[in-house]
């Protein structure tokens, strides 16, 4: 399973995605 984060840090958009089995 995928699963894709969106953090919003000092107005910046950074996905994390990070897949768990």
């Amino acid at each position: 399973m995928e699963t894709c984060l969106t953090t919003e840090t000092n107005k910046q958009i950074i996905p994390e995605c990070f897949s768990r089995n």
